[in-house]
């Protein structure tokens, strides 16, 4: 060994353990471990803190072999495990008509050896790599998140009876006392049969019964056991329906008590009884996200959904689309509306974004806006309903999706009308890029090549609010709109984050540019951060 080398400054054991506490990204982790065999002991807990994400079958071996070298030790620390391995990896036993293959046998004779060739064993979710799976699963005991993808699938592989195995990964999962946050995607048989038999009593759970329409009017009634439990659902492509009226027969409606977070994606139920059905099943409801099947008509909705008067008063938050906010006919109120897909160059929605506003009166109002071709930047002026006086807090949060004719003088011209005539002390506008290939702009003559990416941020009303706010004129026609105005904030996507509050001076209010950490702050104690308003499951460690 050299000198040079023996002179080389070498950090301390005891601060590379320190830095794992301060490690944001797995990826990270996973590199310091690989330094030495003391560091590759001591990151499992920090590593296991981020969650296992495994997406490929390459990957589920590689976790599987990494839990057995330590198995006692390494399980027990395990608390979030998503498998997000696509249906298509899967290997063709599972599509078998009437089941899969009783025995290994009859799956060795059914397809080619191929299959179980070195190169081709880690390309498919094969038998003996569920099988390790589910012999994972059955020591991760205390393990509190799980999701699953193509979960028909995975929990279609049963045990491998030839090689006496005692356990299927839906035994499994069945028996894992800690669970609290379970996500499914793609609910048939299996998966049904998993949620009515498991032990543990779920606080949150996210199904997806997408392209599963044989399950699609039964998805909800699947979370009988869970009950009393749950606090927060989320359900795509179900029906709400089904889930209240089944049960003992009694014709009574089944109550979720603690349940305050309730979301229907795709809806698939009868749209007259909704309103009902949600007055007298939640009745702790406090935040409702709402987004209808888009083939359902709204006007036939509407004309049946019933006045009703809810236990729970005015909600915290309710979100959706506009065509399904009206389809629910005012018969909810809420603190915040949060409003998406508005168009417009839409005069429908126009008129029916009004309705809504009028009928659900909220304070704090978020509308996610498509600045597309038939945008104009002067609409903004009628954005609010006339008289309306009691929003308090407007969030514009603007996607442009392609490259939309308007300056930003005008944009500014018409916000500050519309702050003129609405007693708003808080607005945030935000400019959220959607990049695009080149051949989707509407300009088919643009010489750039086929497939290349462009920021949308190059539009002309950007980059004129870039030059504002150099020249800091943003702020000043704002807070000179109306005196109710304290706060103004503007963030361009991947450019910059603004935030003035009106502050007492020598000579009266001023306005204070506040630092972004301390801006964010504010804006998220308001709940009108960008992703405040989505209901999602609050994975631990996450």
């Amino acid at each position: 060994m050299t000198s040079a080398y023996l002179s080389r400054p070498r950090l301390s054991h005891d601060i590379l353990l320190y830095l794992f506490e301060h490690m944001q990204d797995q990826a990270d982790v996973i590199l310091l471990m690989s330094t030495c065999k003391t560091l590759r002991r001591a990151g499992v807990t920090p590593l296991f803190a981020h969650g296992v994400v495994v997406r490929t079958p390459f990957a589920l071996r590689s976790f599987c072999a990494f839990m057995f070298g330590d198995i006692v030790t390494r399980a027990p620390l395990l608390r979030r495990l998503s498998i997000e391995i696509p249906d298509d990896l899967f290997g063709p036993y599972t599509y078998y008509e009437g089941g899969i293959f009783a025995n290994r046998d009859e799956f060795e004779q059914e397809f080619d050896s191929e299959l179980h060739s070195e190169q081709g064993r880690d390309s498919l979710l094969t038998w003996d790599l569920a099988d390790m799976l589910a012999r994972v699963l059955q020591k991760t005991e205390n393990i509190e998140d799980l999701s699953v993808d193509a979960c028909a699938h995975l929990l279609s592989i049963k045990k491998d009876i030839s090689l006496n195995k005692a356990i299927s990964i839906s035994d499994a999962i069945i028996h894992l006392k800690h669970l609290r946050r379970v996500r499914m995607e793609g609910i048939w048989g299996p998966a049904a049969e998993l949620l009515e038999t498991m032990d543990s009593r779920l606080v949150e759970l996210d199904l997806d019964s997408t392209f599963s329409h044989k399950y699609a009017d039964h998805v909800l009634a699947l979370t009988g056991p869970h009950y009393d439990s749950l606090e927060k659902l989320l359900v795509k492509c179900g029906d709400l329906g089904t889930l209240v009226f089944a049960g003992d027969g009694s014709g009574g409606c089944v109550e979720f008590p603690k349940l305050r977070a309730l979301s229907l994606r795709d809806y698939q139920g009868r749209e007259a009884s909704i309103v009902t059905l949600l007055n007298h099943s939640f009745p702790a409801l406090r935040h409702f996200e709402f987004f209808d099947n888009p083939k359902s008509n709204m006007k036939l909705m509407r004309a049946y959904a019933p006045p009703d008067v809810f236990r729970w008063g005015v909600l915290d938050r309710l979100c959706g689309d506009v065509n399904s906010l009206y389809g629910l006919r005012g018969t909810l109120c809420a603190k915040t509306l949060e409003v998406y897909c508005v168009n417009r160059s839409d005069a429908d929605q126009s008129e029916w974004l009004h309705v809504v506003i009028w009928e659900i009166q909220p304070t704090h109002l978020v509308l996610h806006i498509d600045l597309d071709p038939g945008f104009s930047a002067i609409g903004i002026i009628s954005l609010l309903p006339l008289g309306y006086k009691n929003v308090t807090h407007l969030v514009l949060n603007l996607t442009i999706a392609s490259f939309m004719e308007g300056t930003a003088d005008v944009f500014l011209f018409a916000l500050a009308a519309l702050l003129y005539t609405h007693p708003v002390q808080f607005v945030i506008i935000r400019f959220i890029e959607r990049e695009v290939l080149v051949q989707e702009q509407s300009n088919i003559n643009d010489p750039k090549p086929k497939g290349e990416r462009q920021s949308l941020m190059q539009s002309e009303i950007v980059e004129g609010m870039k030059t504002a706010l150099i020249e800091e004129t943003v702020h000043p026609r704002l807070f000179g709109a109306s005196l109710a105005v304290s706060h103004v904030v503007l963030e361009i996507e991947g450019h910059s984050y603004t935030h003035w509050k009106l502050q007492d001076g020598y000579d009266g209010l001023v306005p204070e540019l506040l630092d972004e950490a301390t801006g964010r702050a504010v804006v998220h104690a308001a709940g009108l951060g960008l992703r405040d308003g989505l209901i999602e499951c609050s994975w631990s460690g996450s």
